[in-house]
């Protein structure tokens, strides 16, 4: 670029101390960067070179507070007193719009805590107008649409919340669960599960979560290595072995599964759990049945009626194994519960 004011010969070899810098030489630094040299140019009395530097900085941040201030400085050193005002004025209004941006901000976080999905939405929009431009806010205000059931509309915010920190586990793994559960593209989620674990291989949920992924596209074997990580990695989540025996059950390996829901019924399965207690109960009483343990199922499917007691198919499998053990009478009154209940065997 042609440069706007002579250089001696050292300053043309030297871009800390070149009037006007070159905008490709520019264009490799921070921001930050730039407005320190524009500081040291100001110091020299390199007052042109600096006014250059700062006007690179706005014309790529239009409401960079920091150049503003400097720029007012340089202007006033150099005697524009009202563009030196005007400036320094335009700084006030950023900074009070900054203050507003930063107190919508933490209201969003307020209201995302109380469950409030829909004000939270709204407080983070007000944050990013304001220009609190963080991968923090967007990635909130994606979180706030997903739990609001907006689940298109949270995906730019994650996409954004990557572009500004593109090691954010968190906006990578929810972006995956999103595009695997509501968007059914299993390629793009198996994407961000993987790039998740890459940055963060301690995390047992993720690992959990490909693993129910990997098992919907038929690959049991990548599904059940991710369960033995995650159960590596945190070896008392009961649901986490409640899932791994499922996918024991596909090959057969019953004892395998049952192994798995002993330890989910001794950690006990969480209330707040996609699965139950009665859930592993049935299951482990259908596989004793399976393996014909008729005692043991019995036994299973006695603890379960006391979680589900109006479960019908459960009555009607106890049913099926008294009736294996000869106990007909108890079987026939199992069988008839469970047409009570409304339960229709296929």
């Amino acid at each position: 670029m042609q440069k706007l004011f002579g250089n001696t010969k050292n300053e043309v070899n030297n871009p800390e101390s070149a009037q006007n810098e070159d905008e490709h030489y520019l264009s490799t630094l921070d921001t930050v960067t730039i407005l320190q040299r524009a500081k040291n140019k100001t110091k020299s009395k390199n007052y042109n070179g600096a006014l250059f530097n700062i006007n690179f900085v706005l014309n790529l941040e239009p409401e960079n507070i920091d150049a503003f201030i400097q720029r007012s400085d340089v202007k006033r050193k150099l005697k524009d007193d009202i563009g030196a005002k005007e400036d320094l004025d335009h700084a006030g209004h950023l900074i009070k719009k900054l203050d507003r941006g930063l107190k919508a901000y933490e209201k969003g976080i307020e209201k995302l805590n109380s469950l409030d999905y829909k004000s939270a939405i709204k407080y983070f929009t007000d944050a990013i107008s304001a220009n609190i431009d963080t991968y923090g806010a967007y990635y909130y205000r994606g979180l706030s649409k997903r739990y609001f059931g907006d689940y298109r509309g949270a995906i730019p915010d994650y996409n954004k919340a990557i572009e500004l920190n593109p090691n954010y586990t968190e906006a990578y793994y929810d972006r995956g669960k999103i595009k695997y559960h509501k968007l059914d593209d299993s390629n793009g989620a198996l994407i961000d599960f993987n790039r998740a674990i890459e940055l963060n291989p301690s995390d047992a949920d993720i690992y959990v979560s490909r693993a129910i992924l990997k098992s919907s596209i038929d690959d049991d074997e990548g599904a059940m290595n991710d369960y033995n990580k995650a159960i590596q990695l945190k070896p008392t989540e009961a649901q986490t072995y409640f899932s791994r025996a499922m996918l024991k059950f596909k090959p057969e390996d019953f004892h395998g599964a049952i192994q798995d829901l002993d330890k989910a019924i001794e950690l006990k399965i969480p209330d707040d759990a996609s699965v139950s207690m009665f859930d592993a109960y049935s299951l482990r009483g259908n596989l004793k049945y399976i393996m014909k343990d008729y005692e043991g199922s019995i036994r299973d499917f006695d603890i379960a009626l006391e979680y589900e007691p109006n479960d019908g198919k459960t009555y009607f499998e106890r049913g099926e194994a008294r009736l294996s053990l000869g106990q007909n009478d108890l079987a026939a009154e199992d069988k008839f519960m469970a047409i009570k209940l409304g339960y229709d065997e296929e």
